[in-house]
């Protein structure tokens, strides 16, 4: 997020939650990108915000197909695009606010491990300094506002704080998805803290606090009368404070909770606005509400917006970016409440031939799509599965880029006929942390059975021709896992990037995050019968003659080449003929070249026996 008029540079390929990382220590891949002259007709295309100066803005727009730079009148939203043939910044690294500090990443070929190089940057010139002592895969990289720490963001809600002045890294702690800790409120008058179990904040008239047992933002309006804090309630879902502090040491609670949904993504005050982004009307759908401050009353100003931390606040204006048909655009919202878009961005709109709607099989939650009037046909079901496991599917185009990339892939093939579900299996993100917890020790146990039946429950619903599954990085490993543990109920998958082996990788690499996640090494008494019931190896032996394809990045740090080759040769080694390989020359653990999209797309119609037609 921005305030005031200045940002640092901001990635505008928004990267997947990575599988070795995606529950402690997601992914922060580093794109190769390209600079296209003009827009590709229906590409898709993302853009995020550069920096704001003045009345100018700078825009990216990443794609595919190359990317795209614009600049635009912050007064009027009138952008043109520039001739930008230079190479990103943000792909050399992360700068501090001040502008005094850099941190670069750089990966081992071949291995997981990372290195984060902070370097002191003077005149153009940038030294070493240090070097962080982390070396796993994280998903996001921030300077603290007063550029004295740098976080390491291991998930939406974890992260990990580097002290440049001492040169240590802390523990893991929580946090909300932007940077929290120390603030002071815009006169200077209030000081706030969060002290491992409440907030407090402090003035000269007297002190008070706020009971929390989560670590997020602070955040101040303007005039220093109100904060909004949020904290963790039972259930593990979110509750977003709007607090009265103009009258310390007392503290008047205008709403104790003021959003509806269960997760709350960014919180800012603009103006009189305290504004939030929440899944308020529905766990896939998410809104930009804004609240009266001083009596907490909201409007819910624009749905479909992107959850990630990306609010920026100009003067009384506030900047936010939507999914609006296969673009991420960026819209305004001014002081009375009216909304804009930048003009003279790219446009690409989706096709209004399917049904797309958030539904529920078999106790999970998903997004289902289907071709208009096909509910009576016989179709073959898609179901998809996303990585992470804390991530969470999208019943429109996924505002994380990478992501998007898959849903344009799926709806090529619904409009060839197919019905496509989109489950948010257990231990997926954005319906608080009980469901996230719940998969903790039962890996390919509780999430498989999801999957299992809601296929069950679909088919009792639509006339189904035959099912195929599809996913990516641990949506890869259930696509393989669901195919060894229900066989005759599955007709074919296309497994991207996954890990095929736990207990392999994590003997690997003993510092991976997924140690957490099964209690421990395995090998031990009360560890090893999860690693074992984890397995696809166990039971793969069994399946039918269904074809199986096994997609993966030759350049992927996050799930090594080695977990698809090697079980390419176990499959081999059981005379599995049916079970083949594709691999994508250069590419990483996300798919950024349309050229490989494009294969990945005729792997999928190939194997779920489908027209070629779908990825022309």
């Amino acid at each position: 997020m921005i305030k005031n008029g200045t940002m640092k540079n901001k990635r505008g390929f928004t990267i997947q939650r990575s599988v070795l990382s995606l529950l402690l220590a997601g992914v922060i891949t580093i794109p190769q990108i390209t600079h296209a002259a003009k827009p590709v007709q229906g590409e898709l295309y993302y853009g995020a915000i550069s920096d704001i100066s003045g009345n100018t803005m700078n825009i990216s727009y990443n794609s595919p197909s190359g990317k795209l730079t614009y600049t635009c009148s912050v007064d009027s939203l009138s952008c043109k695009t520039v001739n930008d043939s230079t190479q990103d910044t943000s792909e050399n690294g992360i700068s501090s606010p001040d502008g005094k500090w850099n941190v670069e990443t750089k990966r081992t070929p071949q291995s997981s491990m990372v290195t984060y190089t902070l370097y002191s940057v003077s005149k153009s010139k940038k030294k070493k300094q240090s070097t962080i002592p982390y070396t796993f895969n994280v998903e996001g990289i921030k300077f603290s506002a007063d550029s004295k720490q740098v976080y390491l963001e291991l998930s939406p809600t974890e992260r990990m704080i580097y002290s440049i002045d001492n040169k240590k890294l802390s523990d893991i702690q929580s946090y909300s998805s932007s940077t929290g800790g120390p603030a002071v409120s815009p006169n200077g008058a209030i000081s706030a803290t969060y002290n491992g179990g409440s907030y407090t904040f402090i003035s000269s008239s007297g002190s008070a606090s706020y009971p929390s047992s989560y670590n997020g933002k602070i955040q101040f309006s303007k005039d220093s009368r109100y904060a909004s804090v949020l904290t963790l309630q039972t259930d593990g879902t979110h509750a977003l404070a709007l607090l009265d502090i103009s009258s310390l040491p007392q503290i008047k609670v205008v709403s104790a909770k003021v959003n509806a949904g269960p997760v709350v993504t960014d919180y800012v005050f603009a103006g009189k606005w305290l504004y939030y982004v929440s899944n308020d009307s529905t766990p896939m759908m998410w809104s930009l509400v804004r609240v009266n401050s001083s009596d907490g009353t909201k409007t819910t100003i624009e749905k479909h917006v992107a959850y990630e931390d990306n609010l920026v606040v100009s003067g009384t204006s506030l900047f936010y970016s939507k999914v609006n048909g296969k673009v991420l655009d960026i819209y305004r919202v001014t002081e009375n409440g009216k909304t804009e878009k930048t003009k003279g961005t790219p446009v690409s709109p989706v096709t209004h031939e399917l049904d797309r709607k958030e539904a529920d099989f078999g106790g999970s939650h998903g997004a289902f799509i289907q071709p208009k009037g096909s509910s009576n046909k016989s179709l073959p079901l898609i179901v998809w599965m996303h990585g992470g496991p804390r991530r969470q599917a999208s019943i429109d185009y996924h505002p994380y880029l990478s992501y998007a990339v898959y849903d344009d892939i799926l709806e090529k093939l619904a409009l060839q006929g197919a019905r496509i579900w989109k489950i948010d299996y257990t231990g997926s993100w954005g319906y608080g942390n009980q469901k996230i917890y719940a998969l903790r020790n039962k890996f390919g146990d509780i999430e498989i059975t999801d999957v299992e039946r809601s296929i069950k429950d679909i088919s009792k619903s639509f006339p189904t021709s035959g099912v195929y599954l599809t996913g990516t990085s641990y949506g890869g490993y259930m696509t393989l896992k669901t195919i060894a543990d229900y066989p005759s109920l599955v007709n074919g998958g296309v497994a991207i990037n996954a890990v095929t082996d736990w207990q392999d990788l994590i003997t690997r690499i003993p510092g991976s995050p997924f140690i957490t996640e099964f209690g421990g090494m395995p090998g031990l008494a009360d560890t090893q019968p999860r690693y074992d019931k984890a397995s696809v190896k166990a039971t793969f032996g069994s399946i039918d003659k269904d074809p199986v394809t096994i997609v993966y990045g030759t350049n992927d740090t996050t799930v090594p080449p080695y977990q698809s080759t090697d079980f390419l040769s176990f499959a081999q080694s059981l005379g599995l003929s049916h079970v083949s390989g594709v691999p994508l020359a250069g590419e990483g653990h996300v798919i950024q070249k349309r050229s490989s999209l494009k294969t990945l797309c005729n792997t999928m119609t190939k194997t779920f026996n489908m027209s070629a037609k779908a990825c022309k």
